[in-house]
């Protein structure tokens, strides 16, 4: 499947998880994706996030891919 782009939010409540990514391999047998992604920030407003995705073969080759999520608030605040 697609590998997703980086990309920036305005709140850690935004950041995606999992987005189902895929692989396939030309010798056929199974491909194990493996998902895993930063803690978030202490401020939901600002920081980034990465995502990351491991494909790996049968034979052990892996393929990794990495979104960063970059989190910036830029809204007034109000009160």
């Amino acid at each position: 499947s697609a590998m997703p782009a980086d990309i920036t939010v305005s709140c850690a409540s935004q950041v995606p998880g999992n987005q189902g990514v895929t692989a396939t391999d030309n010798c056929g047998g199974n491909i194990t994706v493996d998902y895993s992604q930063s803690a978030l920030p202490a401020c939901a407003s600002s920081g980034s996030v990465t995502n990351t995705w491991t494909a790996t073969d049968c034979a052990g080759n892996m393929v990794v891919h990495t979104q960063v999520v970059t989190i910036t608030n830029s809204s007034a605040q109000s009160v």
